[in-house]
């Protein structure tokens, strides 16, 4: 039966030329703007093609809404049930037969079916639409189905469809596949902008301009308005619910978290009679056709996902949309008719905009993608074909997290668990969860965990787990009623491929809910902290430590339920928002101490420990969990590590001051750095070096000493041995401690003076003196600060013999002045050292 297409479509023009490409070359890149009709048009004129061979086109969609209504608008064209030759497979849903011959599936769908097997024996092409949103999935099933058509499926027909981007990079990227451009269907559209009113929040002045916007709304005709997610929307909801909207107006949301049948309710016509605004995420951006858009109101903002490689946390983020998506969102009110399109910014604020959004390669958590990749087979990421390439620390993050979860061992090898793992339609984390709680006997409760944690805004309120799954098996309604049967069919799948793989299925106790998600997220679970002293915290907020370090906390309590996690214990955490300082709780389970030392037994560490507490500080032995303490008792006699590490702490925090270091010591360092540095020698004894080398010079020293009576000998028997031998023997022969003056008095030479080593002396004791003093083999001059009888300075010099025939003419005059009691004779040199004055006369 041949397909009859609407020949007022763009894309008409163009699908002979397409045909044509991908049946000489096998492959093709189309590109061609909203509207143009290439969703519908495409797969039904291709499906019949002879070089199909009787094989599917099988069409991915970025996201299962649009998959589904993709389906229904073929369907219909072709005045049939959606099953039948048309046809489509989501996660949790399902429709096709022996006949289909189009099958439309989400991006992360395909990248499964060609894992389980890269022949696709039943797909004769793959089209990839609305390619230019660059999810992760439709990048990494790129690579896999170019990888496919080079080594096992040459015959494979690969086409990809894409709105705005460069489509120049694609083809080269497909081994210089032929591009086709199309011309959309697009009737003007009036773009204003109105600025944003900077008094309001972005909800109220949404909810302004919609209803402005509602009066000039002709019947049978909507408003789509852009918001960044389901807690605007909503807000904005209630706002023009308060406000009063006109009776023939109905108010509908588009979000990701909602249910099916509401979603499918959006995609039925705008009765003629009535008016509608639709309040939606950018999931209305593309691949979707809203009926009976008219006018736009954007916000210019969307909310996306950035993967914190530090945190292990999805941080959602609001950003600014890039201009390529303010045109796909403009676009939408030219879709039927002339539209109008109004912004919720400053035309000058284009220049700030990106031109396209980042791709989610770039910034998610690729642990998924990174086992699919081993799967695969692929041990260098260069060898595939991708448009972009990760960040370094995004892959290291990626196999820590694998390897921590025990998918794949300490060589990077998939594991048998982590065969079972990656087998199942489900992220890491969640089909880690499922795994281990059938290997340890609570299967049906991991399955249902699963299917809460795939959509907690769903199934359920509260942080407790415990509590939503009570709920997930007593409620009524249909959408448990459904995710029940999701979960069951899950448990048996992963069942059967344990008992399979001949993996043991016999737990010696079953965990608790606490316990298996644990298991999920180890590096979450986390103890509350004592905040009594925290004038910051609400009284139902809670603030935890968590496994890695990072602290979390529950910012309100949302269940009357969840008023347990305000107690101390232990939580086993398995959804968090980065937010700010601390990460926000969403969904959490209680754990006690004895399970987590049951689970993690392998896991816990034995570590000596200082604590204070109060105005004590003792040595503790802790049993620890990454940096959660699980139990811990006092010590009564620390071990010389313990003190040790004590010691390098408190030098590394405060520096000489916590050591009982004297003016010998001092002195001593001085000398050393004075002979490193006149004989040249490669030694850095500064204080930061030091400090830094501390194990070394002086705890290694003092391994069987009691550090606790630490002293200023013990310092220089440990800088000394440190030194060696020679250096300390250097350091007595060239750089002396003290110098000795005519009358026989020792005086303490300084060695950092910046002048060289100086000594400070009354210049009464240097009288006599016809060489002026040195030190060391080299005869290094030191430099004499010469003293008034009352010990100020009166001369620095390093020529003693040239100051006695100089300027001393003027000081002698100057001192006689002020000390006539002492000696000043004419010529020092000739004089005899003193320090003694003349008697005082009567």
């Amino acid at each position: 039966m041949r397909v009859k297409l609407m020949s007022v479509l763009p894309i008409t023009h163009i699908l002979e030329s397409l045909d044509n490409a991908l049946c000489q070359r096998g492959l093709a890149v189309l590109i061609a703007p909203p509207g143009a009709g290439k969703t519908t048009c495409v797969p039904l004129y291709l499906m019949n093609k002879p070089y199909l061979d009787g094989r599917m086109i099988i069409m991915l969609e970025p996201r299962r809404l649009a998959a589904k209504a993709a389906a229904k608008r073929m369907a219909d064209q072709l005045g049939e049930a959606v099953g039948e030759r048309i046809g489509f497979q989501i996660r949790g849903e399902v429709k096709r037969s022996a006949l289909t011959q189009v099958l439309i599936v989400t991006e992360g769908i395909f990248s499964r079916m060609i894992l389980a097997d890269p022949d696709l024996p039943e797909i004769g092409m793959v089209i990839f639409d609305e390619f230019h949103e660059r999810s992760l999935d439709a990048d990494l099933g790129l690579a896999f189905a170019m990888e496919s058509r080079d080594t096992v499926r040459d015959d494979l027909r690969i086409c990809i469809m894409s709105a705005t981007m460069e489509g120049e990079k694609l083809s080269t990227l497909l081994d210089n596949a032929p591009l086709i451009v199309s011309q959309g269907r697009q009737f003007p559209v009036e773009t204003s902008y109105c600025g944003r009113n900077g008094q309001l929040s972005l909800e109220e002045d949404m909810a302004s301009h919609c209803l402005r916007l509602s009066h000039q709304l002709s019947l049978g005709n909507s408003l789509l308005a852009f918001l960044p997610g389901q807690k605007e929307i909503l807000r904005t909801k209630e706002k023009l619910l308060d406000k009063g909207l006109s009776d023939y107006i109905d108010l509908l949301c588009l979000y990701g978290a909602m249910g099916t049948s509401e979603q499918d309710e959006l995609l039925k016509a705008c009765p003629k009679e009535r008016s509608r605004i639709i309040l939606a995420t950018n999931i209305a951006e593309t691949s979707l056709t809203l009926d009976g858009v008219s006018v736009v109101l954007d916000s210019g903002w969307e909310r996306r996902g950035r993967y914190d490689v530090q945190k292990s946390v999805v941080i959602l983020e609001d950003r600014r949309i890039s201009l390529a998506s303010a045109d796909q969102r403009q676009g939408r009110a030219g879709r039927q008719g002339p539209g109008r399109c109004y912004r919720l910014w400053d035309e000058a604020n284009n220049r700030a905009m990106e031109a396209f959004s980042l791709p989610e390669i770039l910034e998610a958590d690729l642990s998924s993608m990174l086992l699919s990749l081993k799967a695969w087979g692929v041990k260098d990421l260069t060898t595939l074909r991708l448009l972009d390439f990760p960040p370094k620390s995004s892959i290291e993050a990626a196999e820590a997290e694998l390897r921590l979860l025990g998918i794949i061992d300490s060589k990077g090898t998939i594991t048998p668990k982590g065969k079972i793992v990656h087998s199942l339609p489900l992220g890491v984390r969640l089909a880690n969860l499922v795994y281990e709680a059938e290997q340890k006997g609570e299967g049906k409760n991991g399955a249902a965990l699963a299917m809460i944690l795939m959509e907690p805004q769903r199934l359920g309120q509260g942080i407790d787990l415990e509590l939503r799954l009570d709920h997930f098996w007593r409620s009524h309604l249909g959408i448990f009623s459904q995710r029940r049967a999701m979960a069951k069919d899950l448990m048996d799948e992963v069942k059967s491929k344990i008992i399979n793989a001949r993996l043991d299925l016999s737990p010696k106790k079953k965990p608790s809910i606490g316990g298996l998600i644990a298991l999920a997220f180890p590096d979450f679970i986390a103890a509350k902290i004592d905040t009594s002293d925290n004038n910051h915290l609400m009284s139902d907020q809670a603030l935890f430590l968590m496994r890695n370090s990072r602290q979390a906390r529950i910012m309100a309590l949302r269940h009357e339920g969840d008023a347990q996690f305000l107690k101390p214990g232990l939580i086993a955490i398995a959804d968090l928002t980065a937010v700010g300082r601390y990460d926000r709780i969403n969904l959490a389970a209680r754990i006690d101490r004895t399970e987590i030392e049951t689970l993690f037994a392998n896991e816990i560490e034995i570590d000596e420990i200082w604590q204070t507490k109060g105005q004590v500080e003792r040595a503790y032995e802790v049993e620890r969990l990454g940096a959660l303490i699980l139990r811990e008792r006092p010590l009564s006699k620390p071990s010389a590590a313990l003190i040790k590490e004590k010691w390098a702490l408190n030098l590394r925090q405060n520096g000489w001051k916590a050591l009982p270091i004297d003016e010998a010591w001092l002195s001593f360092l001085a000398r050393a750095r004075y002979v490193a540095e006149s004989f040249g020698l490669d030694a850095d004894l500064s204080e930061n070096a030091l400090l830094g080398d501390i194990d070394h010079w002086l705890l290694s020293f003092c391994e069987s000493e009691d550090l606790h009576k630490l002293n200023a000998s013990m310092l220089m028997a440990g800088l000394k041995g440190y030194l060696g031998y020679e250096f300390a023997h250097k350091i007595e022969t060239e750089a002396p401690s003290h110098w000795m003056s005519p009358l026989g008095n020792r005086y303490l030479i300084d060695y950092s003076h910046y002048g060289g080593p100086l000594v400070s002396v009354r210049v009464q004791e240097c009288f006599g003196l016809k060489d002026h003093p040195h030190i060391g083999t080299q005869k290094t001059p030191l430099v004499l600060s010469l003293l008034s009888p009352a010990h100020r300075p009166i001369q620095l010099t390093k020529d003693l013999v040239a100051f006695w025939g100089g300027s001393w003419a003027d000081v002698k005059k100057d001192m006689r002045g002020r000390y006539p009691r002492h000696v000043w004779p004419d010529d020092p040199m000739q004089a005899v050292a003193t320090l003694k004055a003349k008697p005082r006369s009567h």
